[in-house]
C-alpha cells in the first residue's frame, strides 16, 4: 500500500516513523498510543474505528461529571437551574456520530432540555421537536423528571458549502415551529402546544415558546467550547 510505501522509504532514511505515528495519533486523535503491537494492528485499528472509540473513551474520563443545580432567589420567588454538561453532550455526539456543526446544534438543543427538568411536576415526560425549513430539518428532544434526556437531530449530516464563518445558526434552522408535548404519569394523552420561531438560536426558541404559550417569563441560555481538534472541552446552560 501507498502507507507501507511511504514508511519503508522514510525507514531507508533512518527516520523513526514509530515516532511520526504517534505524534499524528495525538494531534488528530487526541490519544497517547503506540504501534508497538505492529503496523498491520495499527492499520486495523484506523480499519475498524477502534482509535476514534479509545480516544473518545480515554477524553471522557478527564472530564468533570455532569451536575445539575437548582436554586432560589427573591425569597422564591425566582428559580433557576444550572447544567454542567460536557460528557453529556461528547456522548451525544459519540452516540450519534456527529460532526462539530450538528453538535453544536443538538448539543445546545439538549442542554436547554435538560433545563426543563426542574419545572416539572412530579413524574412527567416532555418531549420537545423543532421542525425547521433549514438544512437541519430540525431537532427532538425528550427529557423526564427522573433526570433522562435523549434526542437527535432530523438531518445528521448538514452539507456545507464552505467553512463556518460564525455560529449564527439560524441559516441552519431557518424558521420554523418548537412544539412541547408533556405527559403525567395519570394522563392519557399528552397535552401540546406549538408556536412559531425564527430567532436561529435555540436558547431564544425555548424563551419564546414558554412566553407564548404558557405565559411564563423564562430566560435560557448555553454554550459549547471546542478545541483545536473539535472535541468539546465545555458545555453548559
Amino acid at each position: 500500500s501507498m502507507f507501507d510505501f511511504v514508511v519503508d522509504v522514510l525507514n531507508a532514511c533512518g527516520v523513526n516513523t514509530n515516532e511520526i505515528i504517534d505524534f499524528l495519533l495525538q494531534e488528530i486523535y487526541g490519544i497517547e498510543s503506540s504501534i508497538q503491537n505492529g503496523r498491520e494492528a495499527f492499520l486495523n485499528d484506523v480499519r475498524n474505528g477502534s482509535l476514534e472509540v479509545n480516544a473518545q473513551n480515554e477524553f471522557l474520563q478527564t472530564l468533570e461529571e455532569d451536575k445539575l443545580r437548582i436554586f432560589t432567589m427573591a425569597e422564591g420567588r425566582v428559580r433557576g437551574a444550572l447544567f454542567h454538561g460536557t460528557r453529556f453532550v461528547n456522548q451525544l455526539r459519540a452516540q450519534h456520530n456527529l460532526g462539530i456543526l450538528e453538535t453544536y446544534i443538538l448539543g445546545q438543543a439538549s442542554l436547554c432540555g435538560a433545563l426543563t427538568i426542574p419545572m416539572m411536576k412530579d413524574m412527567e415526560h416532555t418531549s420537545i421537536k423543532f421542525e425547521g425549513n433549514g438544512p437541519a430539518q430540525g431537532y427532538s428532544v425528550e427529557a423526564s423528571s427522573t433526570g433522562f434526556v435523549r434526542s437527535y437531530l432530523f438531518n445528521e449530516h448538514i452539507q456545507l458549502d464552505k467553512p463556518l464563518e460564525s455560529w449564527d445558526l439560524k441559516p441552519f434552522l431557518g424558521e420554523g415551529t418548537i412544539t412541547f408535548s408533556r405527559i403525567h404519569k395519570d394522563d392519557k394523552y399528552p397535552q401540546s402546544s406549538t408556536v412559531e420561531v425564527n430567532s436561529g438560536n435555540i436558547a431564544t426558541d425555548f424563551a419564546t415558546y414558554f412566553a407564548q404559550s404558557e405565559q411564563i417569563n423564562t430566560a435560557f441560555n448555553s454554550s459549547i467550547q471546542f478545541d483545536k481538534q473539535g472535541r468539546v472541552i465545555g458545555a453548559g446552560a
